[in-house]
Parts: structure tokens; sequence; C-alpha cells
């Protein structure tokens, strides 16, 4: 399963660095952003499982919620994550679930904008995918750290 997140980063960085510089179309950002979601939570859920094997976890949660809930509670100080690391898998969930719930979509420069059912606004562009890759390989780095 963790080859499986670091499968959907690898899957985000080649659509950021190849795909979307030859097609030119932000709606791509979103799907950039659902294969690092997807990368993050396989590397969560692997770690779990990892922990329930050892017989130091009784189960590990089907929602994805929980297990997100469980991970950061109980292994947040030994694999070295911070607030930051939490923060960012948080921001990441909100901005796809925005995404799915939008009713607008505005393109302004290099942003992809979303319009939400309450009139906010949520803003991708560029630097912020970067941002959210590097988080994202850190992430997976340090829970990798954590299986060995």
């Amino acid at each position: 399963m963790f080859r499986g997140a670091k499968r959907e980063l690898g899957l985000a960085e080649h659509i950021m660095t190849v795909t979307l510089p030859f097609l030119n179309d932000r709606k791509i950002y979103f799907n950039i952003l659902e294969h690092i979601n997807n990368a993050v939570f396989n590397g969560m859920r692997s770690f779990l499982l990892m922990k329930k094997e050892q017989k130091e976890l009784r189960i590990v949660p089907e929602s994805d919620e929980l297990a997100r809930q469980l991970f950061f509670e109980m292994y947040m100080d030994s694999l070295g994550l911070s607030s930051l690391d939490e923060k960012f898998v948080n921001e990441l969930g909100n901005i796809l679930k925005s995404y799915k719930k939008s009713h607008a979509e505005i393109e302004r420069g290099q942003e992809h904008i979303i319009v939400l059912s309450n009139y906010n606004t949520v803003s991708v562009d560029d630097n912020m995918i970067k941002k959210y890759l590097k988080d994202a390989k850190d992430f997976i780095s340090k829970t990798e750290k954590g299986l060995i």
C-alpha cells in the first residue's frame, strides 16, 4: 500500500511537470491535488496497517477522517510530524471537498478560482500546487522512515 502512496505522488509530479505545461489547462490542478491527497492518505493508512500487524493497534478505521485523526493523535510525535503537517493534510482535504461542492469556476490569469455555495472562494495556482507537492514529499518521507 505504501508503494501506492509513492506511485500517486509520482503521478502528481508527472502531471505537474509534463502534462500541465503541454496541455496548458488549469483544470488539471484539481487532478494533481487529488493524486497528492491519495498519496498522503495511502501513506497514513499503510502506516496504520503496519502498526496493526505489529499489534500496536487493534483496528484501523475505515473512514479516512477517523484514520487521519488516529494517525495524528497517536503517531505525530514519534514520526517527527509537526502541526504544519496536520494543517497541510486538513487544508488539502478541505480544498478537494470544496471543489467537489463548488457552484462556479473562474480562471483569472494563472489562478483557478472556485466559488462555493456561500460565495467564499478558493484559488489554486502553480505555486500552491508546488508547495503541496513539496509538503506531500516531506510527509511521505517522514511516514516511510516510521515504517522501517
